[in-house]
């Protein structure tokens, strides 16, 4: 028996060494600038300096005997029975009716016709087909994966396809799918390299690969925890599975907290998933000695996360659609438990947080219900993570994609997150509303892409103007390819783009975007940012983007480049892998994609522009289904995606001093025809430029772009029209203005 001894470590933000001395400083005055909240003081905690390895050791360690739900297994402990008391410890959790663990409460509510059909296909044909070889699986191949293998390598020790087929195989009562699980999961904790303690680094994984990365153990700890109470009546699962089950989790939460107190806090995602799966395991085991443990320092971590790593608009500071979600579902599992658990001292901020969480969870999915993938992300479903938070927070707007006549109040059509530098607008909303994405992001962490701002376009559930993922992080095109300004609809300015990475976490040169103004109408929207990107240039050039959209269906891109030399701008337009049409004479691109909706683009003004040519760039996506009843950040796995190659589109100017692009992008169907688009003499024509859109017989819009230095301005009159401002749009008797 091995006996685990403990020692008291105090907690700390570790003093700094030479390679990190500026993450320290800004964590301490991160502290200052949160105000008095972020400075409380962390709960004393007894550092494990060994995992428990056996039922013997949990029972005779870890267990607390006082629990009165325990008096029967504790009286079998007593009498030296520790089969019995076992199973007594079993059947207490098999009778016990709080707490209960949330996520399982929400996988029994499932109705989704195809969740059962997916998992029971993943777990067994498409699962065995990736891992398997020779007969079973390589659980000890974690940092040499096969070169088709490298976007699914990490999931064989995370195990979240465990949990989904766990999910599944209650909801249709298989059998053959529970066996499956419970061999699985005993196969992966017979092979998978043992833990060990104490902690020696951030990442630990040069002695045992991802099988014990913080970031795996803090997911699979989660997962582990809700395949436990899901599984307890199974008549498949032996006493083995369910005591190494309790093991695993005990030996996640004992690492997790290693970490913590050998490392202290530390910006990002990952760490709030240690809290996440920390708080779970407090709240839902409080029958184990370190419960309370784990829940104290599971909450401290995400109040800490809360208050530091998030902007004012409630955006997580990696500025990531998808990382944004994670760390959403974080804190909506743990307050979900700490409700159920009459923790309202915990309930209560935790609320707080996820109401200023949600609106950039909503906004930033497309008509589908997907994701939009702003720097690294996926385009996944975020359905049953907003179902789930629609109703444990009460906030029917959170379904207002799917359901917006089931929304009393539907929440604006566009919204600027300023302080994340990324604004989203869409025609309505519904399933084929037609969204449009600025990104003009800064760098605050290795997640960021170069190429800002940069737009996306989507319609209904089909990509039109493209942002082309990530490959994996192992993948060289990840830094190469799809994190480069060249991977994105941005400009280049003598082939250069406004930021460079040398590496897959490192950057030769970075840009500073910001959005600078921000206008919402009943007709239109208005956005504009600019960039220092290509001030390092000589002669150095500036660089402001306005997008404008004329609802339903038209996005003007209005760009204004200036430079006292001579340059070559590169206007990019990334689409998805099929062959478009080019009119060259027209300077004008038409896609010809498989579904309902097509991207018509072309220049208001065609003087002096060349193009649109193809070039050949890459593209990533894997088209999940959203699945009601249960989420998780990677909901089905990394399952690989095939990464294709796609066209982009380059129109080309140059020039110097004022170079203006305005660019026409046009949504449209079968029974839609492009608008007619007129520019309008004018006497102050040079600086400024006019223009009539008709969109139909009945409907017609000026526009007036005043591109003179902002202290040259004045008004522009039109017949009985004035202009005052950079951009204004006069629609009848409405107008909407950005000075």
């Amino acid at each position: 028996m091995i006996c685990l001894r403990e020692q008291p470590i105090p907690m700390r933000i570790p003093l700094p060494s030479e390679g990190n001395r500026l993450v320290w400083l800004l964590t301490v005055l991160s502290v200052f600038v949160a105000g008095p909240a972020a400075v409380e003081e962390p709960p004393k905690i007894q550092a494990p300096s060994k995992h428990v390895r056996t039922i013997s050791d949990l029972l005779a360690h870890h267990l607390d005997w006082q629990h009165p739900g325990l008096a029967k297994a504790r009286k079998h402990y007593l009498d030296g029975e520790v089969d019995q008391a076992w199973r007594q410890v079993l059947a207490y959790y098999r009778q016990r009716s709080q707490p209960r663990d949330t996520q399982v409460l929400h996988w029994q509510q499932i109705r989704d016709p195809g969740f059962v059909a997916y998992w029971r296909r993943d777990a067994l044909e498409d699962f065995p087909k990736r891992y398997i070889r020779q007969g079973r699986i390589n659980w000890r191949n974690n940092n040499q994966p096969p070169p088709l293998e490298l976007e699914s390598f990490e999931i064989r020790h995370r195990l979240i396809n465990l949990a989904g087929w766990t999910a599944a195989a209650n909801l249709a009562g298989d059998s053959e799918l529970r066996q499956r699980v419970v061999k699985t999961f005993l196969d992966w904790y017979e092979d998978c390299p043992a833990p060990e303690l104490p902690v020696t680094g951030w990442w630990d994984g040069h002695k045992t690969g991802f099988a014990w990365q913080e970031i795996e153990v803090a997911i699979r700890g989660r997962m582990l925890l809700s395949v436990f109470f899901a599984s307890l009546d199974w008549p498949e699962a032996s006493q083995d599975f369910h005591a190494k089950l309790l093991l695993a989790v005990h030996q996640a939460m004992d690492f997790l907290t290693s970490q913590y107190v050998r490392f202290g806090f530390k910006q990002g995602n990952h760490q709030n998933l240690h809290g996440m799966s920390l708080a779970a395991a407090g709240y839902l085991l409080p029958e184990l000695k370190s419960a309370s443990t784990w829940k104290q320092l599971g909450l401290y971590i995400l109040r800490q996360h809360g208050q530091r790593d998030f902007h004012a608009d409630g955006v997580h500071f990696e500025n990531s659609p998808h990382y944004h979600s994670w760390l959403f579902f974080a804190y909506l599992d743990t307050y979900e438990l700490a409700k159920q658990c009459q923790d309202e001292s915990a309930s209560s901020w935790i609320r707080t947080h996820l109401d200023k969480m949600a609106d950039f969870l909503l906004h930033t999915n497309d008509g589908g219900g997907r994701l939009l993938p702003i720097n690294d992300g996926w385009h996944i479903s975020s359905l049953a993570l907003r179902q789930r938070a629609a109703k444990s927070l009460n906030k029917p707007e959170l379904l207002a994609i799917e359901a917006p006549n089931n929304v009393p109040v539907l929440p604006s059509t566009a919204r600027c997150f300023r302080e994340a530098g990324i604004a989203v607008l869409r025609s309505h909303w519904g399933a084929d509303a037609v969204v449009i994405a600025l990104d003009a992001s800064r760098r605050n962490s290795w997640p960021w892409h170069c190429g800002k701002p940069h737009f996306l376009i989507h319609a209904g559930n089909q990509i039109l103007a493209v942002d082309p993922q990530i490959s994996n992080y192992d993948d060289p095109l990840y830094h190469r390819y799809f994190k480069r300004a060249e991977g994105h609809n941005t400009i280049l300015v003598d082939g250069m783009g406004d930021s460079e990475p040398s590496g897959a976490w490192t950057y030769k040169r970075v840009a500073q975007p910001v959005i600078t103004g921000f206008k919402t109408s009943r007709f239109a929207d208005l956005v504009r940012a600019r960039t220092s990107g290509f001030e390092h240039l000589s002669p150095p050039v500036s660089w402001e983007r306005t997008l404008v959209f004329i609802k339903p269906n038209l996005v003007w891109v209005h760009d204004v480049l200036r430079s006292t030399g001579q340059h070559s701008y590169e206007w990019l337009l990334h689409l998805p892998p099929h062959e478009p049409i080019l009119e060259t004479t027209k300077s004008l691109l038409r896609t010809r994609l498989p579904g309902k909706y097509q991207l018509v683009c072309f220049p208001a003004d065609k003087s002096a522009i060349h193009g649109p040519t193809l070039r050949q760039g890459k593209y990533h996506d894997q088209a999940y289904p959203p699945q009601v009843g249960y989420w998780f950040p990677l909901q089905y796995g990394d399952v690989p995606a095939a990464i294709s190659n796609a066209p982009y589109a380059v129109w080309v100017k140059e020039g110097s001093g004022l170079v203006r692009f305005d660019m026409v992008l046009v949504i449209t169907t079968e029974k839609t025809s492009l608008p007619e688009i007129m520019p309008i003499p004018h006497e102050l024509a040079g600086e400024v430029n006019l223009f009539r859109v008709n969109q139909d017989p009945k409907r017609s819009v000026v526009l007036c772009f005043d591109d003179r230095p902002k202290n040259q301005r004045g008004s522009v009159k039109l017949g009985n029209l004035t202009f005052e401002g950079g951009v204004t749009l006069v629609e009848g008797a409405e107008r909407l203005s950005l000075q």
